[in-house]
């Protein structure tokens, strides 16, 4: 009896080691796969995180040109209005410095009005060429104003 109960201590123990040996293998080759699942997934990331880098550059020169061609109307309006005001007082102080001639005096004031009205113009046209791109930008189209073009 102690034979056979030696025989089956020593072929539970053997069945323990065993046992143990392929757990901790079927341990590590799971820990194998999980980690190359994890290397892989990682991998996949940071190619979306640099595909992601390159969109956001594009749309950030994209949201650029906007701005630059949204402000560029404006810049042009705004410029127009501050030549014309310094176009008629710069005007204004060369006319009114005539020493007392009647005539220099006239011929300055025409030569500071047809200036002023070609400012006017200047400034009128830059403002149709804002409303057509306004017009445009709304999605109408090419612009149809104004209409005795």
């Amino acid at each position: 009896m102690t034979q056979a109960s030696a025989e089956a201590t020593s072929a539970i123990s053997t069945a323990r080691d065993q046992a143990v040996q392929s757990i901790e293998r079927a341990a590590a080759d799971a820990g194998a796969v999980a980690t190359a699942k994890i290397d892989a997934a990682n991998e996949r990331a940071e190619k979306i995180i640099v595909t992601t880098a390159k969109l956001e550059a594009r749309q950030l020169w994209l949201v650029a040109a906007s701005m630059c061609l949204a402000l560029l109307p404006v810049a042009v309006i705004v410029a127009g209005v501050w030549m014309a005001v310094a176009g008629l007082i710069t005007g204004a102080q060369w006319a009114l410095d005539v020493d007392g001639s009647v005539w220099l005096g006239i011929g300055r004031w025409l030569v500071v009005s047809m200036g002023l009205a070609g400012a006017g113009y200047g400034l009128f046209a830059s403002v149709r060429w804002v409303a057509g791109l306004v017009e445009t930008w709304k999605g109408r189209g090419m612009p149809r104003w104004p209409r005795w073009r």
